[in-house]
């Protein structure tokens, strides 16, 4: 019998998509319309399902709860994941029916709205079509002459198991329903909440009273999802685990259900592999082998990109995506990108739990209200790093490269984590740390972490605290105002720290620091370098294998205290001083190298104060100017 509606047949069947702004058809699965110029990563990816809903506080509204909120979860379409979403307010209730007698509702089939299977093997526009199947006499109302009425119940104050039990609803009878009208009018309403009111009727109760019923499509996340819970062996559960989103389970999930092997295998490679490239190699592999993509590459349609890809990207946001147009370029920039961040998420995810464990392990970890990310404070784990870069070079080129990687991962979206690790790197040579390690070791750690060109830089701070890293290239860097720290790096550089108590490292090469005013810390480091200060109490620090170095020392200052620390491996007793003109020359008989105090004859102004060596020994300045 053909359902009558008032106003509409059948029931408005399109809506308007939160996440593009474009409108489109619902099918049964209702997949997303989107659109290339939004990053879809940046948001995670919503849709609607479709329920019907009672008004049981009779307030003339049903009453649904906030998604930002919600720690609801549930299996809307039945394909085993429950998606996070939202139901009725506690106040009001959901219409469901037990198809299978197990005392459970379970998924979408089970409530009535597009996931309900129809007697002809499609599945309801809404809610009210659904119903309609159970009008057995045709009176256009479910009533107690219809056999369905005793297994119809509702459901209030849904909790987040993403299972509905027989103690969490009651039968019509319970609440004193009588009667369901069928026939629906055009509500098209989108409440406080966003989730929207497109068709209502009304039910009646045993005191002749009527309330609100309405088809309301409620807000789902098709990414972020849960998997039925499975028992995971105990050689599966050493490994690194990731987490499932949109269709697929969790990493440790798809190994069990994986009887080939394969994908535990790749796992345990991922471990195992002693290179960055071969873990990045290994890692996309596993995301494939964890979507169930093919083993050959091929391309997607039109667009220059590897259609796995696509497919994996499919499977974690739980819907389709759109095909490209011409070819393809735009498409497969786009989703490349995509697909490249969330590779991040699975590298952080499984680098943190294995061989990058013992580094992680040691970061302290605070929600960024603001940036609504987690941010992770790296403080401990920087001198690790560098202590690598300088005990085991070849080793810290993969192990670096990995680290940078997996703190992109931590959110690939936000760049705070990347952000908090150059502050604490900063710190770290700001607080004159760099003693302790060789310039190419620092530059080792820099480059490796930062993922730099070796193109040339130019950097020009402001009045806040700056740090910058020129690395690769000649380049020229000016902190201006604020407490800088700036580091060279490879290549011939300039570095001017400007008005402050700036930390400059030149690197490797030949490079020119200029303190200016403030207490300044400067390293010429690998090379013939000048080292210039000017006001304050500032510090030049040279460490065996430097160079031939001149420092030009000018301070109209009283009660400065400027100084010249020699790092370890250079002896009181293997430094000789001389002087040559107006300069004084400190000359390091077992390493044929020299530091020269420019000027240092000339006026009581361009003298250092001390010199002091790492094993404590103190040279004032009466004893630099003894015969």
């Amino acid at each position: 019998m053909k359902l009558q509606l008032k106003k509409i047949i059948p029931c408005l069947l399109v809506v308007t998509s939160i996440f593009t702004g474009c409108t489109r058809e619902i099918d049964k699965k209702h997949s997303l319309c989107m659109s290339l110029d939004i990053p879809m990563t940046q948001q995670e990816s919503f849709d609607y399902a479709s329920v019907l809903l009672l008004d049981l506080n009779n307030n003339g509204i049903v009453d649904t709860t906030a998604f930002d909120n919600s720690s609801a979860y549930f299996d809307f379409d039945g394909d085993g994941f429950k998606q996070k979403t939202v139901f009725a307010a506690k106040q009001d209730g959901v219409l469901v029916r037990d198809l299978n007698g197990d005392g459970l509702i379970t998924s979408g089939k089970e409530l009535f709205g597009g996931a309900t299977t129809l007697r002809n093997g499609g599945f309801a526009d809404n809610g009210f079509i659904a119903l309609n199947e159970l009008d057995s006499n045709g009176d256009h109302r479910i009533t107690v002459e219809d056999p369905a009425y005793k297994e119809l119940k509702v459901l209030s104050d849904y909790d987040d198991s993403g299972i509905v039990k027989l103690n969490e609803f009651k039968t019509l009878e319970a609440l004193g329903i009588n009667a369901i009208d069928i026939t629906c009018e055009v509500e098209n309403r989108t409440d406080d909440q966003g989730n929207q009111h497109r068709q209502t009727s009304k039910y009646h109760t045993e005191t002749n009273k009527t309330f609100k019923i309405t088809n309301v499509w409620l807000q789902q996340n098709l990414t972020v999802t849960r998997d039925q819970h499975v028992w995971i062996p105990k050689d599966i559960q050493g490994l690194p685990n990731a987490k499932g989103f949109g269709t697929s389970g969790s990493l440790h999930t798809a190994m069990f259900k994986d009887k080939s092997g394969q994908l535990k295998a790749l796992v345990d490679a991922f471990i195992n592999a002693e290179t960055h490239l071969e873990r990045v190699r290994l890692n996309e592999q596993i995301i494939f082998a964890w979507t169930q993509q093919p083993e050959k590459y091929s391309t997607y349609y039109q667009a220059p990109m590897d259609a796995r890809r696509i497919g994996a990207l499919e499977v974690f946001y739980g819907h389709k995506l759109p095909r490209p147009n011409g070819i393809g370029r735009q498409f497969a920039q786009l989703y490349n990108k995509q697909f490249d961040e969330f590779a991040d998420t699975v590298f952080y995810q499984l680098s943190s739990q294995s061989f990058l464990k013992a580094y992680f392990e040691k970061a302290l970890w605070s929600r960024d209200q603001l940036a609504e990310v987690y941010a992770g404070h790296y403080q401990k784990i920087v001198p690790l790093l560098f202590d690598l870069a300088y005990n085991d070079p070849v080793k810290a080129q993969e192990i670096l490269r990995d680290f940078a990687k997996a703190v992109r991962g931590v959110d690939p979206y936000k760049p705070i984590n990347v952000e908090l690790l150059r502050k604490a790197i900063g710190d770290f040579i700001g607080d004159g740390h760099m003693s302790r390690y060789s310039a190419s070791s620092v530059n080792l750690t820099l480059s490796a972490l930062f993922d730099v060109s070796h193109s040339a830089d130019v950097f020009v701070g402001n009045k806040v605290d700056n740090l910058a890293f020129g690395l690769g290239g000649n380049d020229l860097l000016y902190g201006k105002a604020g407490n800088d720290t700036l580091f060279g790096g490879a290549g011939y550089d300039e570095l001017y720290g400007g008005v402050g108590k700036d930390s400059l490292n030149g690197g490797m090469h030949d490079d020119i620091l200029s303190g200016e005013a403030g207490d300044d810390f400067l390293i010429g480091a690998q090379g013939d370098d000048i080292l210039i200060a000017g006001l304050g109490d500032d510090t030049y620090q040279y460490s065996r294998g430097d160079g031939n170095d001149i420092i030009n020392n000018f301070d109209l200052g009283s009660e400065r205290k400027d100084t010249l620390f020699f790092g370890d491996g250079i002896e009181p007793n293997k430094v000789r001083v001389t002087r040559d003109q107006e300069d004084l020359v400190l000359v390091l008989i077992d390493h044929n190298h020299t530091v020269r105090l420019q000027y240092f004859y000339r006026s009581p102004f361009n003298e250092i104060n001390q010199v002091i060596f790492s094993d404590g020994t103190r040279w004032s300045l009466v004893d630099l100017l003894k015969p």
